[in-house]
């Protein structure tokens, strides 16, 4: 079984509440506590905000400030979940299920335009879950469809991380 939150699923302890509930795990990553009965979690404690991490795939740079963070926040890189290698219809399946697992927020490092960040944005934007835009280019500052879709934008990643910990932490 996988953690409902950050997908790990090495690191599984099923706690033993002997009299009280069964089937409770508990993910020693991330600490998220949660029971499953008949295909149905229903998470009981989650300690840290978890972010989707959307941008292009070649922003290595990006990424690695994004995983300063980690200690702070559930951080779902899809990069680092998913192989880029499998079938692009699990690729794609997965990512949608990571967005809405994030439950909380979808950042997205923007330098050029790429479908898959932009459809990440749009599925985020579509099951409620706010959108923090990174990016300094005023193109996509004034695209109006991204700025529909943004929650916030951000000049630098570390801004954004901070608004983040300083509004949902």
């Amino acid at each position: 079984m996988n953690c409902p939150i950050c997908k790990h699923k090495e690191q599984i302890e099923i706690l033993n509440l002997e009299g009280y509930c069964h089937n409770v795990f508990e993910c020693t990553f991330c600490n998220t506590i949660w029971t499953s009965t008949n295909n149905y979690i229903n998470i009981i404690k989650k300690t840290k905000v978890s972010i989707y991490v959307a941008g292009c795939i070649d922003e290595v740079e990006y990424r690695n400030e994004v995983d300063e963070y980690k200690n702070q926040f559930i951080l779902l890189d899809p990069l680092k979940i998913v192989n880029q290698k499998d079938d692009y219809k699990y690729i794609v399946e997965t990512d949608k299920e990571l967005i809405q697992y994030s439950s909380e927020i979808l950042i997205a490092y923007i330098r050029k335009y790429t479908c898959g960040t932009i459809m990440e944005i749009k599925h985020a934007f579509d099951v409620g879950i706010p959108v923090f835009v990174i990016t300094d280019d005023k193109k996509f500052i004034n695209d109006k469809w991204l700025k529909y879709h943004t929650t916030k934008f951000f000049n630098t990643t570390k801004s954004c991380l901070k608004y983040i910990e300083d509004q949902f932490c």
